[in-house]
């Protein structure tokens, strides 16, 4: 059975995770917090780097949700104010708002492909943990930090890979 890692027991964990997150560097934290640098390293690839990500895609998932209701509302208003035209026979009215469609539906294909193409060049990443992508979660709060905690661990038990959340939730306090 492999030990397990002296960062992730640690009280300082939440700190080091916060000094990594914001790019220092793994030779300084190594020092600053009297921990192997080999230690530091294996923590960032092997365990920051999984919940970080795991962050990443619940935000993303999140703007996703809010940009398709914004989307979605502002055809729903595009269309109302065409068919109000339409029923007052203003047709100089009636066009231009069409013109509007025409535009937003083209903005939203371009949008469409965009993301299409993103998504495709991220399938075809290798899946390891060299790409990690980390963003800063310093700002949160300790409910947010809850939340997504909660998250990482449904979404790890999902994937069949359950993971010990009291000690990460240790590190929130």
């Amino acid at each position: 059975m492999s030990k397990p890692c002296a960062i992730c027991c640690d009280s300082r964990r939440l700190k080091i995770d916060r000094e990594l997150v914001k790019g220092g560097n793994m030779s300084e934290i190594s020092r600053r917090f009297n921990i192997r640098y080999h230690t530091v390293c294996n923590h960032k690839q092997q365990h920051l780097s999984r919940q970080l990500l795991k962050s990443q895609e619940i935000r993303e998932l999140s703007m996703t949700e809010t940009v398709a209701r914004d989307v979605s509302s502002i055809y729903t208003r595009l269309n109302k104010l065409l068919d109000k035209a339409e029923r007052k026979n203003r047709t100089r009215t009636f066009v231009v708002i069409a013109q509007e469609i025409r535009a937003y539906s083209e903005f939203l294909l371009r949008l469409q492909a965009t993301f299409e193409a993103m998504s495709l060049e991220e399938s075809s990443k290798p899946q390891d943990s060299e790409n990690a992508v980390i963003i800063d979660v310093s700002g949160l709060t300790d409910e947010m930090l809850e939340k997504l905690l909660s998250k990482i661990s449904q979404a790890r038990t999902a994937e069949g890979k359950p993971i010990a959340a009291e000690p990460l939730r240790d590190t929130l306090h």
